[in-house]
């Protein structure tokens, strides 16, 4: 860190850098690979043949086993402040921070996965601020405060590969088993990390005036805080791929059952079973084949107005009162037919639709003074609404999800044919050939007509608030003398 005068006695710098790093250990990997945790149902040996089968037939790299997970945390900081005059005082800050942490995706105690799908967990954020302090007297002084957040949520695999990406890469699952232990191998972008984005923009403005009145400090103000988010949130969005064992990868054999619910090892491995076990390939696709049409983009605004009085009543009685008013702005979801003719009522439902909330609050401070043993004693109490939280997430899955977005599919779905008989292939001539576009179309069909999953809000729905009252007592042992002295 760095600080100093710019122009003595009138603008002055400080600055911070601090950088940390921390390793994880990797407490679990196949058998054979000296982990504390060893996974029975894949050796280290079957690691490596399913390896070179992704790499020579499918072009795709596992990235190996991992060992151990970084975390790395970079913090940037800027301050500059300005004393215009003696009464009025700018003060500029910034600052920055990249976060990033290694964490298991698809890995988990039936599944094993190479370091390709294990993901980037963290954010970079840029946070700005300018501050006025003006006192225009003795009684009056002003706060004008102007921040802007932008912040970049990051949650992709560390081998790459989402559905937004130039290259996306489908999502292989593989049964695995040695002996009676069962287990599944997993490539690519794990379930939730095929097209997973979120970008989130706040401005926020806020004045505050405060009247020095002697027996009354009238405090008051205004706020307007606007969030923009940019979110993509598709689970499967590049489609997986389930094989039963080994030799069905290395022939690009994939499942021929029927099974949707249930993709555990048993299942996977059942479908060496022709038309037994999991079905062969599912996934989420947009009507359009491009997946920045799900993205949902929307904005909400908070508007608050407040007042407070701290009014010294007596020489030992101090009261305060206040009123804080919140109120949204902002868009509302697509309409989707469908659903209104569903379930009776329309989703659309957006911020606007929400009441203004009034919160009042009060307070007190009693000076007991000095009586009995206790000293300096004071009870103190009030009670007041409270409210707190965002509802941009709430709104945020109904915008996502309208029907329209995305949809699902597999290959049970028309046109698909996966049978025992005439099964799908995915490899011809040694090489993968990609998903099959059956069960794509099918997904593209249902997101075209509305038929995707749909999310809404309450029409009734209420910003949650809370009664909190207190009472509290306080003082010293003791007046100064005697045995609590």
């Amino acid at each position: 860190s760095l600080g100093g005068p710019i122009i003595p006695d009138r603008l002055f710098f400080f600055g911070a850098y601090e950088h940390s790093e921390v390793t994880f250990a990797q407490d679990d990997g196949p058998s054979g690979g000296g982990f504390p945790n060893e996974r029975a149902f894949l050796t280290v040996a079957q690691f490596n043949e399913i390896s070179d089968v992704l790499k020579n037939v499918y072009g795709r790299d596992t990235l190996g086993i991992v060992q151990d997970r970084k975390s790395v945390t970079d913090r940037y900081f800027g301050r500059l402040d300005f004393y215009i005059t003696d009464n009025h005082r700018l003060e500029a800050t910034y600052q920055r921070t990249e976060e990033n942490q290694i964490k298991a995706d698809d890995f988990s105690g039936a599944n094993i996965t190479g370091a390709d799908n294990f993901q980037n967990s963290g954010s970079t954020a840029d946070y700005a601020s300018v501050r006025l302090y003006s006192n225009w007297s003795d009684i009056f002084s002003t706060e004008l405060r102007y921040s802007r957040s932008e912040i970049t949520d990051i949650q992709g695999p560390v081998g790459g590969g989402e559905a937004q990406d130039g290259n996306p890469l489908p999502r292989f699952v593989i049964g695995t088993q040695n002996g009676s232990s069962q287990g599944l191998f997993i490539s690519g972008p794990g379930f939730s990390r095929g097209a997973n984005d979120l970008y989130t923009t706040i401005d926020q403005y806020k004045f505050k005036g405060t009247l020095d009145g002697g027996a009354h400090k009238i405090m008051f103000g205004a706020e307007m805080n606007t969030v923009n988010f940019d979110n993509l949130f598709v689970q499967n969005a590049t489609g997986t791929l389930y094989f039963a064992n080994i030799d069905a990868l290395r022939n690009g054999r994939i499942n021929t059952g029927t099974s949707t619910s249930v993709t555990t090892a048993a299942q996977v491995i059942a479908g060496a079973t022709p038309g037994q076990g999991t079905i062969g390939a599912e996934g989420s696709f947009t009507r359009d084949g491009n997946i920045n049409s799900a993205r949902a983009k929307f904005d909400r605004t908070l508007y608050s107005a407040y007042i407070q009085d701290v009014w010294q009543a007596s020489d030992r009685l101090e009261l305060t009162g206040g009123v804080r008013v919140d109120w949204y702005d902002g868009g509302h979801p697509q309409l989707n037919p469908n659903f209104v003719e569903r379930y009776g009522f329309s989703n659309i439902t957006g911020f606007s639709n929400l009441d203004p909330v009034v919160l009042p609050r009060f307070a007190f401070n009693y000076d007991m003074g000095d009586f009995a043993f206790f000293g300096r004693a004071r009870l103190k109490g009030g009670v007041g609404i409270f409210s707190g939280g965002d509802p941009g997430v709430w709104f945020g899955n109904a915008f996502q999800n309208n029907g329209y977005g995305f949809a699902s599919g597999n290959t049970t779905d028309a046109p698909c044919v996966n049978t025992a008989a005439n099964p799908i292939v995915v490899v011809q001539n040694g090489k993968f050939t990609g998903l099959p576009t059956c069960f794509q179309t099918a997904a593209q069909n249902r997101a075209g007509a509305g038929l995707g999953d749909t999310q809404s809000i309450d029409p009734n729905i209420e910003i949650p608030t809370v009664i909190r009252a207190n009472l509290g007592f306080e003082a010293q042992l003791g007046t100064g003398g005697g045995f609590f002295g």
